[in-house]
């Protein structure tokens, strides 16, 4: 696989001396062993997530945070959108958290676990981005993250994160796909839970009544209407539930 990007990756490299480059091995897991691409789409993912955040920020917002980072290929570029934050990202991955903490700076990162809490629970987040990661959660463990992500939000806190909506129910058999519309989620269970060979689908209908147990959905960005977005996921945007008063 590597070969492939051989004289690519020497050519971006040598024309760009001043960036921080995670091993390709790390690369090969969670994306693909092309530097060009790693930066490029990195960029283009976090530019087009950036407008459907903002009408929802707080102005006084203060601390972010990349849940699921990998080796930062989203949280250099939001650092340096969203500057006026305190930039946190967490990661199952000890090896990845270990070279993002030697390469990456001003950014906080820790090692997460697999099941709740957060590795920052004496920090409420004004934003919580989850790129791609509950599409690799197991099933079972779901629910937990999303209460989890809500006890971690400040008051005026969203969080973003995404699916695979209906643009990816061609990869589930029929059977399959009564089951999604019915529990809201299939889980294949190929490989450990975060792999990317472990995927969860979502049937978004569903999915929102489970949501709104634990958050307040915002926004919804079906993937199959707007694939250019960030390549058919679903884009869902929630804030903290909100109190009642009396």
């Amino acid at each position: 696989m590597y070969w492939r990007y051989a004289d690519k990756n020497r050519r971006f490299v040598a024309a760009h001396p001043e960036q921080s480059l995670p091993p390709l091995a790390f690369l090969a897991e969670t994306f693909k062993p092309d530097y060009a691409a790693y930066v490029e789409q990195g960029s283009a993912t976090v530019a087009a997530l950036i407008p459907l955040i903002k009408p929802y920020l707080s102005a006084n917002a203060k601390n972010a945070l990349d849940w699921g980072c990998g080796t930062g290929r989203l949280t250099t570029h939001l650092q340096k959108l969203l500057a006026s934050l305190h930039w946190y990202g967490c990661d199952v991955r000890a090896d990845m958290i270990q070279w993002n903490q030697n390469n990456l700076a001003h950014i906080n990162f820790a090692i997460t676990q697999q099941e709740p809490p957060l590795p920052f629970n004496h920090v409420k987040f004004d934003l919580i981005i989850g790129f791609s990661v509950l599409t690799h959660i197991p099933a079972a463990l779901q629910q937990a993250w999303l209460n989890a992500l809500s006890e971690n939000l400040a008051d005026d806190g969203i969080v973003l994160f995404t699916t695979h909506g209906s643009a990816y129910q061609q990869h589930l058999s029929l059977k399959q796909q009564a089951h999604l519309v019915v529990v809201g989620y299939w889980d294949n269970q190929r490989g450990n839970a975060g792999s990317r060979s472990r995927a969860i689908y979502h049937h978004a209908p569903k999915f929102h009544t489970i949501i709104e147990q634990y958050m307040d959905v915002l926004s919804w960005y079906d993937g199959a209407k707007y694939p250019a977005l960030i390549g058919g996921q679903d884009i869902w945007i929630c804030k903290k539930k909100s109190r009642n008063c009396g």
